[in-house]
């Protein structure tokens, strides 16, 4: 799993740190183990647990014990214990436990630290959405109309709201306020199983057929005869087994853009169980990232335009599930999310920005502080009017 270590750009508390600015930041996905700044930092669920060292400086985590301690029976949580599971009642006390503690924390921070930036990221709109999405959209599949938690998602965003509020209550009227979202969400349609799918299509063989659901790396690959792989998640992620590159690889370099397309093409014509086109968009890494970076895959699989989840396990007998393979799932990430850009300096009725990119909100950040901006950083300064 790539953590903090991975990270080889600066990001925005980083930028600013070489400004001087005192930054408090909080639960950003990808900073375990926390670095030094000039300021405070609580990591991420990526963090094993609260024994490990999580926060810069190391004696803040007393703090926030403190600071907690009166909220709940429980200590600090860096997530949601097992949300992907039947146990709601209990996902949901954790959720809003989860989003007490944070706030709790980053209204310390204000009133102790007053930092001159505050970031922090609510997991708690995320976890509900994937654990009680089916009982408020007679979309889902697996809709529950007269469930107890049809209202749990509407109630608990207005629980944020209040907290919202009341962080809102503790800063000055000069502050710039964002609030960003970095993915939207829908309903989970069901699982396509990609490489169940591959060994239909004769990219994957197996010595021998598992007796029930297994994850691809504990299961006996023949990669003397396999062509192509796949690993699953939102999306999901095909690699060819090219030889010279893979170590068993027998893709012949001159094959591998031909068998590319064929499975690209497909997977574009790919039908659903209902016989009708899923809606599959299929992406060549080189083709949409400015720079390929790391262990990329050969093609990058949205299943039904993210409609669906990719299942990787492979012994599932079947090509569709109504389930993720990773345990209850009930909404996937969607592409677009929304973003609130208050500014004090900016006064005006409101306006809808259609446009704008996750990507914008740095250099737009950096603009407006008169800060100057990475060289190559990607995104645009948003015009406001």
């Amino acid at each position: 799993v790539a953590d903090s270590r991975a990270v080889r750009f600066p990001r925005l508390w980083e930028i600013a740190w070489g400004c001087r600015l005192a930054c408090g930041d909080r639960r950003v996905p990808g900073t375990y183990p926390p670095v030094a700044l000039h300021g405070q930092q609580v990591s991420c669920f990526l963090a094993p647990n609260v024994n490990a060292g999580y926060t810069h400086p190391p004696e803040l985590a007393a703090r926030i014990r403190d600071w907690v301690a009166p909220l709940a029976d429980q200590p600090y949580l860096l997530d949601v214990p097992d949300f992907r599971s039947n146990d709601k009642e209990r996902i949901l006390r954790d959720i809003y436990t989860l989003c007490d503690q944070r706030f709790a924390v980053a209204g310390a921070l204000l009133r102790e630290e007053q930092p001159d930036m505050l970031m922090m990221v609510e997991m708690g709109v995320d976890r509900i959405h994937h654990a009680f999405w089916r009982y408020m959209d007679p979309t889902s599949p697996l809709y529950e109309p007269g469930s107890p938690f049809a209202d749990a998602i509407r109630d608990y965003y207005r629980h944020v709201d209040g907290h919202i509020g009341a962080l809102l209550a503790e800063i000055d009227a000069e502050t710039l306020v964002l609030v960003v979202s970095d993915h939207g969400a829908r309903p989970l349609m069901g699982g396509f199983c990609i490489n169940e799918w591959l060994i239909q299509q004769g990219f994957l063989h197996l010595t021998q057929q598992p007796a029930g659901p297994t994850a691809l790396d504990q299961a006996a690959v023949d990669w003397s005869r396999t062509k192509a792989w796949g690993a699953g998640g939102y999306y999901a992620r095909i690699f060819l087994n090219v030889a010279g590159r893979e170590p068993e690889g027998i893709v012949a370099p001159a094959e591998f853009a031909p068998i590319r397309e064929e499975l690209a093409a497909a997977l574009r014509a790919l039908r659903g169980p209902d016989g009708a086109l899923l809606g599959n968009q299929v992406f060549v890494p080189q083709e949409i990232y400015r720079r390929v970076r790391g262990i990329a895959p050969d093609l990058i699989l949205y299943p039904g335009d993210l409609a669906w989840r990719a299942v990787g396990k492979v012994g599932m007998n079947e090509l569709f599930t109504s389930e993720n393979d990773t345990g209850p799932d009930d909404a996937n990430h969607a592409q677009h999310g929304l973003f609130i850009w208050h500014d004090p300096q900016r006064p005006g009725n409101g306006q809808q920005l259609h446009s704008a990119s996750l990507y914008d909100m740095l250099p737009s950040l950096l603009d407006r502080f008169g800060i100057a901006a990475p060289e190559g950083l990607r995104g645009r300064v948003l015009a406001f009017a």
